[in-house]
Parts: C-alpha cells; sequence; structure tokens
C-alpha cells in the first residue's frame, strides 16, 4: 500500500476594510518536471471576475521567472480555483546537486494585491 502525505502551506491575505481574503494554498515541496496543485481563492469577493497570474521566480534574486500560468476566478467557480504548474526540467534554473536544498520563490499576483511564499524545489 503506498500512502502520499502532502504537506500544505496556506497564505492568506486579510483587508478588514474589504472584508476579502486572498488565499494561495501549495505543497512546500515542488518537484522539477512534474505537476503539482496550486489553489488560488478570493473568499468574500462579490465583484466581477478576478484575473489572478501565479508565477514561480528564482531564489533568492527574483530575477529570473521560470513559469508563469493567469487563471480566472469567476462567479462560476466561486471565485476559486485548484490549477497545475510544472516546473521545466530542461533549463538550467536548479543545480544538479540532489543533496543541495533549493527553494523558490511561489507568487499569486491579484488584481490589488500579490501573496508569496518561499517553498523548496526538488530536482
Amino acid at each position: 500500500m503506498h500512502v502520499d502525505v502532502v504537506t500544505l502551506t496556506a497564505i492568506v491575505l486579510f483587508l478588514p476594510f474589504a472584508h476579502i481574503m486572498y488565499v494561495l494554498s501549495a505543497p512546500n515541496l515542488l518537484r522539477v518536471g512534474s505537476f503539482e496543485n496550486v489553489f488560488v481563492e478570493a473568499q468574500d469577493y462579490t465583484g466581477g471576475n478576478l484575473n489572478v497570474r501565479i508565477t514561480v521566480k528564482n531564489h533568492p534574486k527574483k530575477n529570473l521567472e521560470i513559469l508563469s500560468k493567469s487563471v480566472a476566478l469567476t462567479v462560476d467557480n466561486k471565485f476559486q480555483i485548484l490549477t497545475d504548474i510544472k516546473i521545466p526540467d530542461d533549463q538550467n534554473f536548479f543545480t544538479d546537486d540532489p543533496l543541495e536544498k533549493q527553494y523558490v520563490y511561489l507568487q499569486a499576483q491579484f488584481p490589488s494585491v500579490t501573496l508569496e511564499k518561499v517553498v523548496c524545489d526538488q530536482s
């Protein structure tokens, strides 16, 4: 029997003046070349469609965009979406040393705020 354990970390930003909570949730470990799920949400949001840009950037400099994906939060999906991302394994973004821990920045850019978390990356 094989059991996968996934540890998730959520970043939540609550804007008290607007009563909207923005959420970015993803595994603490992202594997290069594999599809990984990312969840974004705008809780208590009642406006029009929201376009959210999900990006992965190198750590610590943030000067290279490794991947980018846009999703739409709508009334139909209740302003939440679970989408997949795949960090390309055909680029030279990471070292080949399997013992070296490597990190990336995962960002969700909502129209009015950007959420960010540092994620461990496994080649």
